[in-house]
């Protein structure tokens, strides 16, 4: 049988859109987990550098983290795509680090697609968030 993936127990993250309610998502699984909302259906696979049973995909491309989501639209998209996350809780962020988010944040928006770029550190909004458009945020889209 396949070993069971690393344990994370500072990492929480919920899946909002899972089938019947949110859901955990726990990184490394060895089986994409289900989800659904009102425009989209798929599956998801969150994976975390440092487990040896993706290091073929993690580890020797030098990346920290790798979201897969494969699935259908329930109906054409029209306009921008979306992807985006949410922290739980505000960001504690000292001076310098503020200011160096400020800046990448400034260069991101001076990119093609930057004004789809929006987020907050927990100043704006009740939660640290961010959202861009889906072809500015992934390294890949395969649409078949």
């Amino acid at each position: 049988s396949e070993p069971a993936p690393p344990d994370y127990p500072e990492l929480r993250i919920t899946n909002m859109a899972c089938v019947g309610g949110p859901c955990a998502l726990l990184p490394n699984t060895r089986r994409p987990v289900p989800f659904e909302n009102d425009s989209f259906k798929g599956e998801v696979l969150f994976l975390l550098r440092g487990d040896p049973h993706y290091s073929e995909l993690v580890d020797r491309q030098q990346k920290l983290v790798e979201i897969q989501i494969q699935g259908r639209f329930k109906s054409r998209p029209k306009g921008v795509v979306f992807l985006g996350f949410e922290l739980d809780k505000k960001m504690q962020l000292d001076w310098i680090m503020a200011g160096l988010l400020r800046l990448i944040v400034a260069f991101v928006r001076t990119r093609p697609n930057g004004k789809y770029f929006h987020n907050s550190y927990g100043q704006s909004a009740p939660h640290t968030h961010t959202h861009a458009h889906a072809h500015t945020i992934t390294m890949q889209i395969e649409v078949t």
